[in-house]
């Protein structure tokens, strides 16, 4: 059994076999048992394994991969919510916290990215903390790619990564052909009730 002769706590497992050996091995082979289970010094538990996988933080009923349970805060004031997804590789422009999307495509099981939320910072100046949100998806035959941006100033930018000063929306072109448009539809019909298009720069 591994040991170390320099704990750092009260159980310090030193993975000292060779490379592909882990360091612990938890198994449970009682169905609708948890694997894991961990209580604070309050005497509740603060989370669960359960037997099927599933990852329970802040509560012990769990359906789904991993649930979190906890107490919203006041996000305008303290910078935190339920939970932080922090990006720490520096302040460069662009870095930020990201949350990428994946999914099944073939029948062989083979999984994809499909879409994506992320922040951006819109400069590398040191102490400034503009960001942007942006949100991708994906077409066949491509990667994920940009499709709606919510700038640091909180226009709405659609098709483009440029914050006009004067307007709240922006309109990417469609195409290389087409400029941007704006389509509005009226009930189940789906018929146009209003279409600005810039084509050729006239709307």
């Amino acid at each position: 059994f591994p040991v170390t002769i320099s704990p750092s706590g009260r159980l310090h497992i030193l993975n000292a076999s060779g490379s592909g050996q882990p360091a612990l091995e938890l198994q449970q082979s009682n169905s609708g048992s948890n694997i894991l289970q961990w209580k604070g010094s309050s005497g509740s538990y603060l989370g669960i394994i359960s037997d099927t996988g599933n990852v329970g933080i802040g509560t012990t009923s769990v359906g789904v991969k991993l649930e979190v349970v906890g107490t919203k805060q006041t996000i305008v004031s303290t910078d935190n919510g339920v939970v932080n997804i922090t990006d720490n590789s520096g302040f460069a422009a662009n870095s930020g916290g990201s949350l990428v999307f994946r999914g099944v495509y073939n029948s062989s099981g083979s999984t994809c990215g499909t879409g994506f939320i992320d922040t951006l910072k819109d400069n590398s100046t040191d102490g400034n903390y503009s960001y942007a949100m942006a949100f991708g998806s994906r077409s066949n035959g491509s990667s994920s790619i940009e499709r709606m941006r919510i700038a640091s100033s909180g226009n709405l930018l659609i098709g483009t990564t440029t914050d006009a000063a004067e307007a709240n929306l922006s309109l990417g072109a469609k195409s290389t052909t087409e400029g941007g448009q704006l389509l509005l539809q009226k009930g189940t019909s789906q018929t146009y009730a209003t279409h600005l298009d810039n084509y050729s720069d006239q709307f």
